[in-house]
């Protein structure tokens, strides 16, 4: 019996977004009549040489895959404003640091616009998760996505864009085969969103990030007062323990575990994100480490961080 082969995929560069829009309008018509197509990859129109090469070029920008989907998917929703982007920006450096034998996915989830802040801060317009929708609607079969690399093993993915339940479900088997750990930044996100519940399906943690002022744990209060059952937590951003304790928060917003508090810096807001080299000074990486998520991985005592965690302190000359 001869083996099936591989298809492969058709790549297709517009010149501008319009023209991206009625590739892709084309593209989703035929793919709900069931008409026999090779898989098809939308490029970016704003992507540079070098990022179409990458993807061309033999697949480099794609990690290794595991058998088994054992990846933990951590989902962050808030307010805008809050610095759930740039919290992760950071975090991220601090994550190669302490665990660089781990892999670790960044995805940037707007329901509205073409691109999110992730993809702006990494420039991961090349990458992007709307290139694979027709395979993502079928209920079987294997996915070959492409990450764009930030760190050393910390990699970036935008997933702008509105998705249903089977394609966030399909999305997320295939990325908790390649990395240990997939953060999504779903932003800001309301109880009639179609995206909610399936998030709230396929995550292992749930996080809000809030600041600590009456409209944002106000906001807070109302989704998290809306949802059935969950294990939601709270992590606090903009924190300033002589203006709110954490008590009055708690208070303010109901009886959800903490997550851990950010305080306020300069350092947190960058003025241009570009090109921003984000790198966590000695108080953020404090406060990363006393972090009280559920996935064991990124806990500080982990068997990978164990020693690293006093080491990530140290001053340079100390190193």
């Amino acid at each position: 019996m001869k083996e099936k082969q591989q298809k492969l995929p058709l790549y297709i560069v517009p010149q501008n977004s319009l023209d991206r829009y009625l590739i892709e309008q084309v593209i989703d018509s035929l793919s709900q009549t069931n008409s026999p197509m090779p898989p098809l990859r939308i490029l970016d129109p704003y992507a540079t040489y070098s990022e179409v090469a990458s993807i061309l070029n033999d697949r480099k920008l794609e990690p290794k895959a595991r058998e088994d989907p054992q990846g933990q998917v951590i989902t962050l929703v808030g307010s805008g404003g809050t610095g759930i982007t740039t919290f992760l920006l950071y975090y991220a450096a601090w994550l190669e640091q302490m665990f660089p034998n781990r892999r670790f996915l960044l995805v940037g989830m707007n329901r509205l616009l073409d691109t999110c802040d992730i993809s702006v801060a990494t420039q991961t317009h090349a990458c992007q998760l709307k290139m694979y929708r027709a395979e993502l609607r079928e209920q079987q079969g294997d996915l070959s996505i492409i990450y764009k690399p930030y760190k050393q093993n910390v990699y970036t993915l935008s997933a702008a864009g509105e998705w249903t339940a089977q394609e966030i479900s399909r999305f997320l088997e295939s990325a908790r085969r390649e990395f240990d750990c997939i953060f999504l930044d779903r932003g800001y996100i309301q109880t009639i969103d179609p995206d909610l519940f399936p998030l709230l399906n396929q995550t292992d943690e749930f996080i809000y990030v809030a600041r600590p002022d009456a409209l944002s744990l106000a906001q807070a209060r109302y989704l998290l007062g809306s949802l059935p059952q969950t294990n939601a937590r709270l992590l606090l951003t903009h924190y300033d323990s002589s203006v709110v304790s954490k008590n009055q928060v708690i208070q303010t917003v109901g009886p959800y575990p903490l997550l851990g508090t950010i305080s306020y810096y300069r350092n947190l807001v960058p003025i241009d994100v570009t090109g921003f080299s984000f790198t966590p000074n000695r108080k953020m990486k404090r406060e990363f480490a006393t972090l009280q998520w559920e996935t064991a991985l990124l806990r500080p005592n982990a068997e990978e961080g164990k020693g690293r965690w006093i080491e990530a302190f140290l001053p340079s000359f100390l190193k």
